[in-house]
């Protein structure tokens, strides 16, 4: 069976999909996710403050498609609107752990031939 396409469209009831938002907020509205976000404003040590939210997912892989799909963010240094990646609350280190150890398992299975 043919794999579905993945189309990346912002949810619009989401907080922050069409604004800009607290970083704060959009983590809180969305804990336990993995969540995509293109920041529109730093405070003044760098950090972002404020962000339009663009997806969530339980899967960081899925992000990534994402990215991929968005076309590239503004280098204007002095108005940059990077895409910003994070995971909100705890990472389930069981899945983690598993998807690491299969992959150290194939590569020492493929190093012994």
């Amino acid at each position: 069976m043919p794999e579905e396409e993945f189309k990346f469209e912002p949810p619009s009831s989401q907080p922050g999909a069409d604004e800009d938002v607290p970083l704060s907020r959009i983590a809180a509205d969305n804990s336990g996710k993995w969540v995509l976000v293109q920041v529109t404003r730093f405070d003044e040590t760098g950090e972002p403050l404020l962000a339009k939210f663009l997806t969530s997912s339980t899967t960081r892989e899925r992000l990534s498609e994402t990215l991929a799909l968005l076309p590239p963010a503004s280098p204007d240094p002095g108005n940059p609107t990077p895409y910003y990646v994070f995971h909100s609350g705890p990472v389930d280190n069981r899945r983690e752990n598993r998807r690491v150890l299969k992959a150290l398992l194939r590569h020492g299975l493929e190093n012994q031939t």
